[in-house]
């Protein structure tokens, strides 16, 4: 894991952001664009800006649970993902 460029993110010459701005985050499971760029997006919703997400998964497990397992895990992350909105 690498360290963040503070410099980078909290002076973003590069970067135009306002109330205008929209922005998508997109990530293959929830939690992950936070972890990813989530000082980059916490910039923007601090400028007024618009964000929009897009998580990329069923939310089912790894092999070692069964279908049923599997299934209930994927429908709570779904319900998790969906609280995490509001």
């Amino acid at each position: 894991m690498h360290a963040v460029n503070r410099d980078i993110i909290s002076k973003p010459d590069w970067l135009e952001v306002s109330s205008t701005t929209t922005a998508l985050a997109i990530s293959p499971h929830s939690d992950d664009e936070v972890l990813a760029y989530g000082e980059l997006l916490e910039v923007i919703c601090s400028k007024g800006g618009r964000l929009v997400f897009l998580t990329v998964t069923n939310g089912r497990s790894e092999a070692a649970f069964t279908t049923l397992m599997a299934a209930a895990l994927s429908q709570a992350r779904k319900q998790e993902t969906l609280a995490s909105t509001n």
